[in-house]
């Protein structure tokens, strides 16, 4: 959290009704990447360049239908979600992902399995994490499930700037930060000295 995932970025989000407008816009992209053929990287970057520009000509002839205040929204977006379409194609399950039953899920509740977020580092599935950019919206059109509105960022924070804030109150224990680079670095990030413990006999 304080030096691997120090870039990550920590956000609450919102869902913004109207953006349910994109549903059909999401769905078409879906459509066309899984029909499309690609060979390597150079291919799979000409193809979002090719299905983004395809997809906004459709929206502005309205092909595809999108209400004129999100044109501008689409147009900024088009190319992420695009990307995010041809990334949820070729994610797996028990890899970047888990289809599970949420444990916030009642008894009462249909126990319908959710897509969990998985943490490749330390597998621990993260039940209140959401992929961004319609990343969600596509793999939730890969298993054929109702399809989310996409939401928007409100307050956001990276993990570095949160932990910056507690200066030299913060305490840990960690068995894989020993080298002296890794404990000066730390040090000069985060205000924070380092002591030896003694393993237990």
């Amino acid at each position: 959290m304080c030096l691997d995932r120090a870039r990550h970025v920590l956000y609450f989000s919102h869902e913004i009704e109207s953006l349910k407008w994109l549903e059909t816009l999401f769905i078409n992209i879906w459509t066309v990447v899984l029909t499309t053929e690609t060979k390597d990287a150079d291919d799979m970057s000409n193809s979002i360049d090719k299905i983004s520009k395809f997809m906004e000509k459709n929206v502005e002839n309205n092909n595809i239908y999108v209400p004129k205040y999100l044109h501008k929204f689409v147009k900024y977006k088009l190319k992420r979600w695009v990307d995010s379409a041809f990334q949820a194609r070729i994610m797996r399950e028990d890899d970047h992902f888990v289809l599970s039953i949420p444990k916030t899920a009642g008894q009462n509740n249909q126990k319908q399995k959710n897509i969990i977020v998985l943490d490749k580092d330390t597998g621990v599935e993260q039940y209140s994490t959401l992929w961004s950019h319609g990343l969600a919206q596509f793999l939730e059109l890969k298993y054929r499930r109702k399809l989310p509105v996409e939401s928007l960022k409100a307050v956001f924070i990276s993990n570095k700037a949160f932990f910056q804030r507690y200066k030299s109150c913060l305490y840990d224990l960690t068995g894989t930060l020993g080298s002296e680079n890794s404990q000066s670095f730390l040090s000069d990030l985060y205000y924070v000295k380092f002591a030896d413990l003694s393993t237990s006999k």
